[in-house]
């Protein structure tokens, strides 16, 4: 897997979500003057900005970028006919390769039978990790939780396990969504089973009810316990900040990682 580390041995990120900012340039200054190596932009509006302006902004910053698509509707990878779904990834892959994106997290979807859904992720996976093992794009697949959608795929180690040991590539791996592992109480054996493919981490608190995406500390997940873990893997970032008050989520969670 790619460093992303600059200004630590460790790289840490922010979700332009929880950053607020009155245009993309803003979002690189705050993330650059904030000591974030990277920013993870979710559903980046291309109709205002175009794919390049991300390219730039991020050079002219020292930020690198990461895009996280939409998941529903015309996004939803595993519901889609499979020809319409190959080519929204494809899609997705080249609007990555203009923003010089680093990572792609994709959500898994949602389903109507499980299995086929899994068999068709896999295939699009599969026939598009080549593509993005020559751009240098990794694909995060995150672990999903049901609060937001009684049929979600991934919320569960096996579907994880499913996707990813069919798709051996090193250009394909798992997005930690700690928040959603807190409700989904299975975090850790997440980190167990497929920490070596970790291609980034989103870092989020909740009360384990409802994935409420409060700061660090703020909720249940044991953060001690979670952060070592994730280090323990030999993973070295990026840590995504997708929270409420990520400044401070940064430093708790370098604190953390430094003890």
């Amino acid at each position: 897997m790619t460093s992303y580390a600059t200004n630590d041995s460790i790289a840490y990120g922010v979700s332009d979500v929880h950053l607020p900012h009155t245009s993309v340039a803003d979002a690189f200054q705050q993330a650059a003057a904030s000591g974030f190596d990277l920013l993870e932009f979710f559903c980046p509006d291309f109709a205002r900005t175009a794919p390049a302006e991300y390219a730039r902004l991020g050079a002219a910053y020292g930020v690198r970028v990461a895009y996280h698509p939409p998941y529903t509707g015309a996004y939803d990878l595993a519901l889609l006919p499979e020809e319409v779904a190959s080519r929204q990834l494809g899609a997705i892959i080249a609007d990555a390769q203009a923003m010089t994106a680093r990572h792609i997290v994709l959500h898994p979807g949602s389903y109507r039978d499980r299995a086929t859904s899994l068999a068709q992720l896999v295939r699009l996976f599969t026939h598009y990790a080549p593509l993005c093992a020559d751009a240098g794009i990794l694909l995060g697949v995150e672990n999903f939780v049901r609060c937001y959608d009684e049929y979600a795929l991934g919320d569960t180690v096996a579907d994880m396990t499913t996707i990813l040991a069919q798709v051996p590539s090193a250009a394909v791996g798992m997005t930690l969504d700690y928040g959603h592992g807190n409700v989904n109480g299975n975090t850790l054996e997440l980190l167990h089973t497929l920490g070596p493919r970790l291609v980034s981490v989103h870092v989020a608190d909740n009360d384990s009810s409802s994935d409420s995406h409060v700061t660090v500390g703020a909720g249940t997940v044991d953060w001690p316990s979670v952060l070592h873990a994730t280090a323990a893997t030999g993973f070295t970032g990026p840590y995504v900040m997708e929270c409420a008050d990520p400044v401070r989520a940064l430093g708790v969670v370098r604190g953390i990682l430094a003890s």
